[in-house]
């Protein structure tokens, strides 16, 4: 039943449709559960300009001051360094805060930064990071000794348990972390012109600080989760050609193009067969496309699911580059964000899937002559901390390049102007493909679970 059908039932069928897609959007964010980790640092201490060549590494209590001594004008910083490798590379940060059991309060805030070298808890001064050298400019305000980006503030008006919360780079940072614990270097608490200082507790004092991270992660297997309603679906059963909708538009030419086909089917009757000439769909020859544009959006947590079926004597020309999927892709639009390359290198049957900037991040094995079952879980951002790619091949997780099941890249363009888009095709290169060059798609489908795309 066509979505123009379904309409023409009247203002229920619209209202339960409406209601099935709020359902579904209200689950995107919930696939998985959250996991909140406690640490303590495994290493703090405190750097004084006027003391430039003391060691703070054994005292109890910390302090972050502008004006130290009062009158002074001179700074005391706080360094903390918390192990957090125990959290799976495969987790996706949530929030992070720090929790301090603070001993003299101040009105004023400080700033927490990124520490970019490392440092000797038994070693470090205003002078010297005590492991690197000394620091680029005194009290590790160098470039190469800290980031210059805010990751959230410590305040606290007065003594007692204060929480202060990462804000979004603070979180995309913790992210890095997990993801590369040798780029861990830990925070430096800091102000200049502040001069009212906070003090609490070191790790060595009566309660130390506290990095609260909650994460969830998908780990290598499919998510359990009940069955729901998927948001867009296409397995091709319908005796006309006709594809908008669902679709949002399409591209193909008047020799190939693009039909339902009942020789062919993973599941039902019919599979869509996308036959492409040298020179067919006019913008972007040679091509047969299918798109449905501009659902995918920043934020949003999505399954993709389809089957893909290549004749066991596919041609594997040397060179030779097939594109297969595009995901994510938008406005304003020029390299996609994520796509599937069929190369050709006579011997290889895999696709490759690379990033905007046309990295390889790893490769899909393709079986010929059999359908190829894949589910991609995406979390849809352009920002490359947070956004992330898995993808399961017949059912078994994709190990990519990183030694991971997830790969943490932008899936939408960095520079992206609206949402994403679905795009299944054929589009390879002209002149060195056999023409015309045939492949089957089917049961494509987007959903909120691992359950609801699954061929």
């Amino acid at each position: 039943m066509t979505i123009v059908r379904t309409l023409s039932l009247g203002a229920v069928c619209v209202l339960a449709l409406a209601l099935a897609l709020a359902l579904a959007l209200s689950m995107s964010r919930h696939a998985y559960a959250e996991t909140t980790a406690s640490f303590s640092p495994t290493a703090d201490t405190q750097i004084a300009k006027s003391a430039a060549t003391t060691n703070y590494g054994g005292v109890t209590s910390l302090k972050v001051d502008g004006d130290d001594p009062t009158g002074s004008g001179e700074d005391k910083y706080a360094l903390l360094k918390f192990d957090l490798s125990s959290i799976p590379t495969t987790a996706t940060i949530q929030s992070a805060k720090l929790t301090t059991n603070v001993t003299n309060g101040s009105w004023q805030s400080y700033e927490i930064y990124a520490l970019k070298k490392a440092w000797s808890e038994s070693a470090a001064t205003w002078q010297s990071s005590g492991t690197s050298g000394a620091w680029a400019t005194a009290g590790a305000k160098g470039a190469t000794d800290r980031e210059s980006t805010v990751l959230g503030s410590l305040s606290a008006n007065s003594a007692g348990s204060a929480t202060n919360s990462l804000n979004s780079s603070g979180i995309s940072k913790v992210q890095s972390w997990v993801q590369k614990p040798s780029s861990n270097y830990g925070f430096v608490i800091a102000d200049t012109t502040n001069d009212d200082g906070i003090g609490f507790d070191s790790k060595e004092g009566t309660s130390a600080p506290k990095l609260q991270v909650t994460y969830t992660d998908s780990s290598s297997s499919p998510p359990p989760s009940p069955p729901s309603t998927p948001i867009f679906s296409d397995g091709f059963e319908r005796d006309s050609d006709t594809f908008v909708p669902p679709w949002s538009n399409g591209c193909w030419g008047p020799r190939g193009g693009i039909t339902t086909d009942p020789s062919m089917a993973r599941k039902g009757s019919q599979s869509g067969r996308f036959t492409v000439y040298d020179g067919d769909c006019t913008s972007y020859p040679t091509r047969a496309l299918l798109r449905w544009q501009q659902h995918l959006c920043e934020g949003d947590e999505r399954f993709i699911g389809y089957s893909m079926y290549l004749p066991s004597d596919f041609p594997n020309p040397n060179p030779g580059w097939m594109n297969l999927g595009q995901f994510g892709y938008g406005p304003p639009w020029g390299y996609p964000p994520i796509h599937f390359s069929y190369w050709g290198n006579g011997s290889t049957t895999a696709m490759t899937v690379y990033n905007q900037n046309t990295v390889s991040l790893g490769n899909i094995p393709v079986k010929l002559g059999a359908w190829n079952d894949l589910v991609l879980h995406e979390r849809f951002s352009s920002n490359s901390s947070v956004g992330y790619l898995e993808v399961w091949k017949d059912a078994k997780p994709v190990t990519f390049k990183n030694g991971s099941t997830r790969v943490y890249t932008n899936t939408l363009r960095t520079d992206a102007t609206g949402c994403g888009s679905l795009d299944l095709q054929q589009y390879r290169q002209g002149g060195v493909w056999p023409s015309p060059l045939t492949v089957w798609f089917d049961e494509v489908k987007v959903g909120s679970s691992y359950t609801d795309v699954a061929p």
